[in-house]
């Protein structure tokens, strides 16, 4: 099971060998007059990123950007799947609309053909914020507790699970409480309404709670525990070992807390977005890093030289080119990506298949019958199904 898992673990950028770049000349960067980004709600890290990279456009390219706060994941891909965005800042949420589970199961969705731009790793986490006041200090200790869930947003949901696995636990060993919105979930911690719920170390929702009579603690995965980390990414294959050094809390610098995190915000568009626009917009991205790197917490982690590598969704092609000419691809990272792209166009086939057999009404069922039928496609085609 770890070796499947590591499938889809992030490697070093150490000992990568790079591609000779083309002698193609870099184009000047060309943007619309105004640009639609989608993010989380309003406060949150990838909101306040968003905002941070929407007056760099404005003051570098004269673009106006407007950013679209939304409370889950279904609710950010919509305006992107309806040309209304062109870009969004999802987390882990691209790899479930990617792969067709969750709230991506249903009718209306299926497997989404989402690909990569940017994505920022920094010295923030993501993990179970924790209401000081119930003395819990390790994960192992919600059990019984009052967890938080966002009603339409798996990638969330998913993440508590895996964090909770870290320590054995499940759903049925903690009371979940749902809420409408991110926004809503941690202001029901603020109120005293759930006693721990997931999110970035540094989202402001969680520094709300922290300088409430409620406090805020985050407890430690600590990485020499593999028994509980092969757990936690049996349950969410994205998530790796990281250091966490600024948050909402006890962080420093020269006191680093064992946790675990991915990619976020993950800046993502659709396969169909054209190879240009998608290069321009990530072109803008790394000529104007230095005018929102230190404009808002994490953004840091957007600069083109520390980006993840193989991830479990796949890059866009406008942003791999922008990627060779900046020198930060790999031939190593083409077959990888490439293996990704087939992994879309498998489940993008089996799904428009499994619609053409007149699937049943009943939402459970329909769930049932095209899980199946997934991991049929992706067996015949000697895919990992880690949702199996």
């Amino acid at each position: 099971m770890i070796r499947r898992m590591l499938a889809f673990a992030p490697v070093a950028l150490a000992g990568i060998s790079l591609l000779a770049l083309p002698a193609a000349r870099a184009e000047d960067v060309k943007l619309p007059p105004t640009m639609t980004f989608t993010a989380y709600d309003t406060g949150t890290a990838g909101f306040n990123i968003a905002v941070a990279v929407g007056k760099m456009m404005k003051d570098k390219y004269s673009t106006d950007v407007r950013v679209l706060p939304a409370g889950n994941d279904v609710a950010r891909l919509a305006p992107l799947r309806a040309n209304r965005a062109v870009l969004s800042a999802m987390g882990s949420g691209t790899y479930f609309a990617q792969e067709g589970v969750f709230e991506f199961g249903a009718k209306e969705w299926g497997p989404q053909p989402l690909q990569l731009v940017l994505s920022s790793v920094d010295c923030n986490a993501g993990s179970l914020g924790v209401a000081r006041d119930t003395g819990v200090t390790e994960i192992k200790q919600l059990r019984g507790k009052r967890i938080g869930f966002v009603v339409g947003s798996p990638a969330l949901n998913q993440n508590v699970l895996a964090m909770l696995a870290f320590a054995n636990l499940s759903a049925t060993d903690v009371r979940i409480v749902e809420f409408s919105s991110n926004n809503a979930m941690w202001k029901g911690v603020l109120n005293n309404d759930a006693d721990a719920a997931f999110a970035s170390t540094i989202a402001g929702p969680v520094k709300e709670v922290q300088t409430s009579p409620r406090g805020v603690v985050w407890p430690a995965l600590p990485h020499s525990d593999k028994a509980g980390w092969e757990r936690v990414r049996k349950v969410g294959p994205y998530f790796t070992e990281h250091n966490a050094t600024c948050g909402a809390g006890e962080f420093a610098k020269d006191k680093p807390v064992q946790m675990g995190t991915y990619p976020y915000p993950i800046y993502s568009v659709y396969g169909s977005q054209s190879e240009d626009e998608v290069y321009m917009l990530t072109k803008a991205l790394i000529e104007g890093y230095d005018g929102y790197k230190d404009n808002a917490p994490g953004a840091g982690g957007l600069a083109v030289k520390t980006q993840t590598r193989n991830w479990a969704v796949p890059v866009h092609k406008g942003a791999v080119k922008a990627f060779k000419e900046a020198g930060t691809w790999s031939d190593g990272q083409e077959k990888y990506n490439n293996a990704l792209l087939k992994r879309q166009e498998v489940l993008i086939a089996a799904w428009s298949e499994f619609m053409k057999g007149n699937p049943p009404s009943d939402s459970a069922k329909f769930t049932e019958e095209w899980m199946a039928a997934r991991k049929a496609a992706l067996i015949k085609a000697n895919m990992i199904d880690t949702f199996s």
